[in-house]
């Protein structure tokens, strides 16, 4: 049994233009998260990091608690911080 990876391929080059870096949107982003994080409910945020440490831990599926913890404006940040200390970091 062979395998024809090459029918999968294009022949065609897909040109792209150069990413450029606009200050003026990093500017916005960041003060709409330092806004968010004022406005948060920070006893939600600290329930739902410490349900994602926790369900590791017993078994659980983690993506009920990824969920939960993402409505309650948690970022993405904080989750992989708490994920972290669960599991370390890979070397």
């Amino acid at each position: 049994m062979s395998c024809h990876l090459a029918r999968y391929q294009a022949d065609e080059r897909i040109k792209t233009g150069i990413f450029k870096f606009n200050p003026e949107v990093e500017r916005i982003q960041s003060e709409e998260l330092s806004r968010c994080k004022v406005e948060r409910n920070n006893n939600a945020i600290s329930s739902s990091l410490k349900a994602v440490y926790n369900a590791p831990l017993s078994g659980e599926s983690l993506m009920p608690y990824f969920l939960d913890a993402v409505k309650s404006y948690a970022t993405i940040g904080e989750i992989c911080g708490v994920l972290c200390e669960v599991f370390g970091e890979y070397d």
